[in-house]
């Protein structure tokens, strides 16, 4: 037999999608003898097959860096700028209601009722960028130790600054530092706030 999560991997690598339902990767985890049986049965499929042409088809090509100019609107009236603003914002308020993880990482796996299933994936995935962060730091010759204060502008759930406020309080153990964290939605805000409660820290100072 196979796993749960050996399934939804298989899906993921060789559909590039999430399983259908729960039932689905209930019955391939009981039914499949191993991962060999199940390997052979997705790349059998015809699903795989239409995938792999897609993959092996011609690209379109580039935009070659000598093509003819673009036109770009630098000036709009001050209503369309209006407009403009108030559709981003209603928007971006209505998914920090309503699908706070999917809109900063736009995979199924982390609709709402998925999260719970998902939720370490996620907040590993701020890592890596936490990791650009400090390449990029590196770079400019600028050292963490030296940084007292850490505000994250944009923190939405907190996927980097949980990742964020860990690396910065252990550079200053014991040293007066401190982490803020704003965003504009109060609805991201409070996966933010619970995720500073189970990593047994206090919550991050925050603005709405």
């Amino acid at each position: 037999m196979v796993t749960r999560d050996e399934v939804v991997l298989a899906y993921r690598l060789l559909f590039g999608r999430e399983p259908e339902s729960e039932t689905v990767v209930t019955h391939y985890a009981t039914e499949v003898a191993d991962l060999r049986n199940l390997r052979e049965l997705f790349i059998n499929s015809a699903e795989f097959a239409a995938s792999l042409e897609k993959v092996q088809g011609p690209r379109p090509p580039r935009p070659p860096f000598n093509g003819p100019p673009m036109e770009i609107e630098l000036a709009a009236s001050s209503e369309k700028l209006a407009a403009l603003f108030a559709k981003t914002s209603g928007q971006w308020h209505h998914l920090g209601e309503t699908e706070p993880h999917w809109s900063v990482l736009t995979n199924e796996s982390y609709f709402q009722e998925n999260f719970h299933m998902n939720r370490a994936a996620f907040y590993a995935s701020g890592e890596s960028e936490l990791k650009m962060f400090e390449a990029t730091l590196a770079r400019a010759g600028v050292a963490p130790e030296g940084l007292q204060r850490c505000l994250e502008l944009g923190c939405g759930v907190g996927r980097v600054g949980a990742a964020l406020r860990t690396s910065h309080r252990s550079r200053h153990l014991g040293a007066a530092s401190e982490f803020g964290a704003r965003d504009p939605p109060p609805r991201r805000l409070r996966p933010c706030d619970a995720d500073a409660g189970d990593a047994g820290q206090p919550d991050a100072d925050r603005k709405l």
